[in-house]
């Protein structure tokens, strides 16, 4: 088979059953597309398919050489040849333009499927192309995203089952680096190799024949596709609406070459439209890529985008989406001290006060009570972070002769329970003190920094060592061991630095467990009355609307985590716009009708007034101690005529649970206290009802 049979089996293929239409723009796109996968250069690419856009009617027009054509154009500017002419290559030259920001597109989505997720750096900068979020995020993101191309482009892909879609994905991803980070493998207690189900998945819904230890990257791309079916769903009913006959349609992740490479295609594009209370307006560009460029803000609380580009008429439409693996998926997550002193916080108090719910005296009183708790919040979190140091601390000062290193060398390199014993061991210990780390350089031929970072920890634990790190012989184990522990004992310890820590404490003793925990849990309790104390000063404060100010503050709060503020059209977001955003939930959606029909309410001041917050409640761990709290967040639920709904059981009003707040430490038991956010029963089994399926 030769180039040009694979080109056109390439070609037909993507064309579908109708096989391909010369007169159809789709179908050249798509030619144009095959031509450059196989190798044309884009010039010649671009001729050729010109050449086939030209009509080829045996006209006057078409008699005339080029030369004749050009000179005819002179002589005659303002005819109507020559202005249909000139309009033909400014079309060509923009489709040219989109098409090959389709390109790369597809060809940055694919490179983060071969390259994995990438942390972003903490300081921003213009060559950072890593998105942000995490794998998981990543893979249901770009993988929703190809799948709604897919669907939009290739019919044969389209008439597949959800599964076989599922299938293709999964055999695409499996293997590469994005797969791999989304396919945690563990040992069972029978030894065999598996992972687990993501999302609100179940071994049900994997194939009887897959793997065990294949179920995490299946379940992951089998929500993903259930994201692109929806995305795709939308695209095909505004396409509808707009008169698009196929469109060419892009997805855009959330890394900066993306968001840049979405506001280019909106620069060059004729106009950009959407639907207003039913009505088919344009939107001003500025105002679009302004959307884009704050994805994930308040303005646009989105992780993608689509963009829709019709090339019969120059103009293009946009989506945007909030991308979830399940209504269960973290909402919003924050630290105490930030809800109640940081910058979002305050900003909020002054957009209260620019609305009149608050005064400016109001305002600096609710400050002062938030910054009081916040400072004794402070001193609560440096107690937890000499308790976390102090384990690593009397380990490392004991070394060698309260505890014997051979002996805790040996424990830490099988303390893992995965299928790599030795898991902890490499990876923070030999990947960050080893040889290969203390040996990396920057281009100037100084080290890096995690380098630098390695050298000094290793030359503070080993302060007798001759010549100094890096030079001389690589690090032992002990010297290795050794700059851990030092590390553990100047910073906070997180994540698996804390496993181990506490793994080590539990074999070796270093400090009694028992009373180390009371301290901690004595802790724990006092900073979970200060969210009480807090709401209880705030609300003496005044009144929002006849609701004290303390929970309408909070009522707030859950609206714009819910974004609620989608049932009010505002002017200035993606919300003023007709379907333009709404949460995707890999198999159901929330948007504004679900919002509004759930909730029963239409405005702010109705939902602050239906806003109720439950009792705060201790959070047990499994030895029954206190390691955070949560409540619960209800909407007092009335009938048609605006009366509350009463439970003939109880006789008390009928809430609806909205959303669930949780006050909880992701970095173990002395780690800093975070507010995290989940959706509420209630609410979920009301969007479930009414927007499950496609």
């Amino acid at each position: 088979m030769n180039d040009w049979d694979k080109i056109l089996e390439d070609f037909a293929h993507k064309c579908g059953d109708g096989g391909p239409d010369m007169t159809n723009p789709r179908h050249l796109a798509l030619l144009r597309e095959s031509l450059l996968k196989f190798g044309w250069k884009e010039f010649a690419t671009n001729e050729f398919i010109g050449n086939l856009r030209e009509e080829k009617k045996e006209d006057w027009w078409s008699k005339k050489s080029p030369e004749e054509q050009a000179d005819y154009i002179k002589k005659h500017p303002g005819s109507e040849k020559a202005i249909q002419v000139k309009k033909e290559k400014e079309k060509q030259k923009e489709t040219t333009k989109v098409g090959k920001h389709l390109e790369e597109t597809k060809k940055g989505r694919q490179d983060r499927f071969e390259k994995g997720f990438k942390k972003p750096p903490k300081k921003k900068s213009k060559d950072d192309k890593s998105a942000p979020g995490n794998a998981g995020s990543l893979l249901n993101e770009d993988g929703s995203n190809e799948v709604c191309e897919r669907i939009v482009e290739d019919e044969s892909f389209q008439k597949l089952s959800e599964e076989e879609q599922v299938k293709i994905l999964y055999n695409e991803l499996k293997d590469k680096k994005l797969g791999q980070q989304n396919n945690k493998v563990k040992k069972s207690p029978s030894g065999r190799l598996e992972s687990g189900v993501a999302g609100y998945l179940s071994v049900k819904d994997i194939p009887e024949d897959l793997p065990p230890d294949q179920r995490e990257i299946y379940s992951k791309c089998k929500l993903a596709v259930r994201n692109g079916r929806r995305k795709a769903q939308k695209v095909q009913t505004i396409s509808k609406k707009l008169g698009y006959k196929n469109p060419s349609v892009i997805g855009l992740g959330g890394t900066q070459d993306d968001l840049q490479r979405g506001q280019d295609i909106i620069d060059d594009v004729e106009k950009v439209v959407a639907f207003k209370n039913g009505k088919k307006v344009e939107i001003p560009k500025d105002k679009v890529k302004n959307f884009i460029k704050n994805s994930g803000g308040g303005e646009n609380p989105s992780d993608t985008a689509t963009i829709i580009h019709d090339e019969k008429s120059g103009e293009a439409t946009i989506l945007f989406h909030s991308d979830k693996d399940s209504l269960n998926a973290l909402i919003a997550q924050t630290t105490q001290k930030d809800e109640w002193t940081g910058d979002v916080t305050t900003e909020t108090l002054d957009k209260a006060v620019k609305r009149g719910d608050i005064t400016e005296e109001q305002k600096i009183e609710i400050l002062k009570v938030r910054t009081k708790y916040s400072y004794k919040l402070d001193e609560i979190e440096s107690s937890f972070k000499l308790l976390s140091q102090e384990p690593s601390k009397k380990l490392l000062g004991g070394l060698g002769e309260d505890y014997d290193t051979q002996d805790v060398i040996d424990y830490f390199k099988t303390a893992s329970s995965g299928a790599n014993p030795d898991k902890y061991w490499f990876d923070r210990v030999e990947n960050v003190f080893g040889s290969e780390k203390i040996s990396q350089k920057k281009s100037d031929g100084k080290p890096t920094k995690d380098a630098q970072s390695a050298i000094d920890f290793l030359n503070k634990s080993n302060p007798n060592r001759k010549p100094p790190f890096p030079d001389g012989d690589k690090p032992t184990d002990e010297q290795m061991l050794k700059a851990f522990l030092q590390k553990q004992s100047d910073e906070i310890p997180a994540g698996d630095d804390l496993n181990v820590v506490n793994r080590l404490n539990s074999k070796f003793g270093m400090v009694d467990q028992n009373e180390q925990r009371d301290r901690i849990e004595a802790k724990r309790k006092e900073a979970l009355d200060y969210e009480n104390q807090v709401l209880e000063e705030i609300n003496k404060i005044g009144n929002v609307n006849g609701v004290p100010v303390g929970d309408a503050l909070a009522a707030n709060d859950i609206w714009d985590k819910g974004h609620f503020d989608a049932i009010m059209s505002p002017e200035g977001t993606v919300h003023e716009y007709d379907d333009m955003f709404e949460v995707n939930a890999s198999g159901f959606h929330i948007d504004k009708k679900g919002i509004q029909e759930c909730l029963g309410v239409d405005t702010k001041k109705g939902f602050q007034a239906k806003f109720v917050r439950g009792e705060l409640q201790e959070q047990k761990s499994s030895q029954k101690r206190t390691t955070g709290g949560y409540y619960m967040v209800y909407a007092i639920l009335e009938d048609k005529d605006g009366k509350p709904v009463i439970d003939p059981e109880t006789g008390k009003q009928k809430k609806m649970e909205i959303m669930e707040k949780r006050l909880r430490t992701k970095q173990g038991e002395t780690g800093r206290q975070n507010g995290v956010y989940n959706w509420g029963k209630g609410f979920k089994d009301c969007i479930g009802r009414k927007t499950k399926g496609f």
